[in-house]
């Protein structure tokens, strides 16, 4: 194997992470994000219920929101704060490529919003809305079920500890996912 074969391997490799870890989980906050606005908006004048007792279900459904929120968070926070010492393939820091994470801030947003949302419908006994959580729900599922398969070998071999987090974190994410459709 030569010198050039190893780059385009590299660089196919940096092509496949880029567009499955980077754009592909951003793209379903951002539609999330834009949808969520709309949906705010279009029943800004449907009252209030005064007495509102909130369902197991959606305190399970706040409960894994703001946990998905919170790990996109660490995840972010991991890409940064990895001690530059520490020995490691890190695809993001190892190359000087952390501002490529910065999209993790549209998932820690879209998810941070979605209790939210949950809530405002709930009060006003409005059902959720396919546009916006059962849309990004599903589509989620699928991207972090993509991007376990996909990129398990990126994963394991770019990374060391944060690695090893993420297929943790897209197997977590893709259960959470399942629990949040039905």
């Amino acid at each position: 194997m030569d010198f050039f074969q190893l780059q385009d391997e590299e660089a196919t490799l940096e092509i496949e992470f880029i567009v499955l870890e980077i754009f592909l989980k951003t793209v379903p906050s951002i539609i999330f994000l834009v949808a969520s606005v709309f949906r705010f908006h279009s029943i800004r004048s449907v009252g209030f219920s005064r007495t509102v007792v909130y369902s197991t279900m959606l305190k399970w459904k706040i409960a894994f929101s703001f946990m998905m929120s919170l790990t996109w968070f660490v995840l972010l926070i991991l890409v940064f704060a990895e001690p530059k010492s520490f020995v490691t393939h890190n695809w993001f820091s190892g190359n000087g490529k952390e501002y490529w994470s910065l999209f993790y801030l549209f998932n820690v947003a879209a998810w941070f919003v979605c209790p939210l949302l949950l809530v405002y419908e709930y009060r006003k006994r409005l059902p959720e809305a396919w546009y916006t959580h059962k849309f990004f729900w599903s589509v989620n599922l699928i991207i972090n079920l993509i991007a376990l398969i996909i990129l398990f070998d990126v994963y394991v071999s770019f990374f060391l500890l944060q690695g090893w987090v993420n297929v943790i974190f897209n197997f977590m994410a893709f259960f959470i996912n399942l629990i949040l459709i039905i």
